[in-house]
């Protein structure tokens, strides 16, 4: 039998006190249910809740132990493993979860705690596939869901399914890890079907532009230049000269945008184009991101254009630049995707 993956976030959103009973045992349907050790099906779950359903399940019965702005039922689920709820301050604001930790491990609520703050440190409203597919499990009711049992080949016995409506064929049952993303797409509800795809953590921290823009930016700063005497300044006068050649500024304020730097006539703006992961009109998470992937000061960086040409000329195919902040260097890569 095939556990959810370890530290898993199992719904968007914040669940109401219906979907959070259900969410308690969402493998109520497995394959020998009272049989074998469950644990590895619960443990590490997680899902945030209301704080009127945190207080609740507080009140319902006296806690296992109290520790901070956290708490343990006394009643375990299977097991070692038992629910766990979180009161989390993340962006100014308290917010609060459910999650299931294996006692046994004595690291186990720690570990949960920190995979939250990481996971809703991130923008919210973006959603990896392994999210995408737990929050169809956690939705999909007990009739469309279940596990592939001795009619399925050996390999995948165990393993959860979903049904699908196939047109004029009917209705087929498949495999929840092998839905395609169109399928995925229909499951899901309209509003979530609309987040962008996020790629694993360690994909999360960079900002991506356009290379059409990237050159349409530079452009831009050289024929503002040679109408108006030259390129701009970044630092405002406390290093005369610096920077003042041909390029473009990665700038960090409300977003984190391309600007282009050529001197400007009086009332012309300056061409700016946004990053896709960091733009204000379109992610309403985009000060969350630049605040973590950026820093939370505004900034300016400025990229030689020289430099950042020759770097495009080595790969002609590659239709993104993406960006990459650390804490005093910035590394930049074009990309190919599409």
């Amino acid at each position: 039998m095939i556990p959810s993956p370890a530290i898993a976030k199992v719904f968007q959103g914040v669940a109401s006190r219906q979907q959070m009973f259900r969410m308690f045992d969402r493998h109520a349907q497995r394959p020998n249910r009272w049989d074998g050790d469950a644990a590895p099906f619960y443990a590490d779950e997680w899902f945030e809740i209301g704080e009127t359903e945190h207080d609740y399940m507080f009140e319902i019965l006296p806690p296992l132990w109290i520790r901070g702005s956290m708490f343990a039922m006394r009643e375990y689920m299977t097991g070692s493993v038992t629910s766990v709820f979180f009161a989390l301050r993340i962006d100014e604001a308290i917010r609060y979860f459910h999650g299931y930790c294996d006692l046994s491990d004595k690291a186990s609520v720690e570990t949960m705690r920190v995979a939250i703050i990481e996971r809703e440190s991130r923008p919210v409203r973006a959603m990896t596939r392994q999210e995408r597919l737990e929050h169809i499990w956690s939705t999909t009711a007990d009739d469309y869901r279940g596990y592939a049992g001795d009619k399925w080949p050996q390999s995948a016995r165990g393993k959860r399914t979903v049904v699908l409506y196939g047109g004029n064929e009917g209705t087929f049952l498949k495999l929840l890890e092998e839905l395609t993303d169109g399928e995925i797409a229909v499951k899901l509800p309209v509003h979530l079907a609309a987040f962008p795809p996020r790629s694993p953590r360690e994909e999360d921290a960079m900002f991506t532009f356009s290379v059409v823009d990237v050159r349409v930016v530079i452009a831009r700063g050289r024929t503002d230049a040679a109408a108006n005497g030259g390129f701009r300044n970044p630092h405002y006068g406390l290093l005369p000269d610096k920077d003042e050649r041909q390029g473009l500024w990665i700038v960090g304020d409300e977003g984190v945008y391309l600007l282009s730097n050529g001197k400007l006539a009086e009332g012309q703006r300056a061409l700016a184009v946004y990053a896709e992961e960091c733009d204000p009109k379109t992610n309403p998470d985009c000060r969350h991101y630049k605040r973590r992937y950026f820093g939370g000061d505004d900034g300016i960086v400025f990229i030689d254009a020289e430099s950042l040409e020759a770097m495009l000329s080595t790969n002609p195919e590659a239709t993104y630049l993406r960006a990459e902040f650390a804490t005093e260097t910035t590394q930049l890569s074009v990309i190919t995707r599409s």
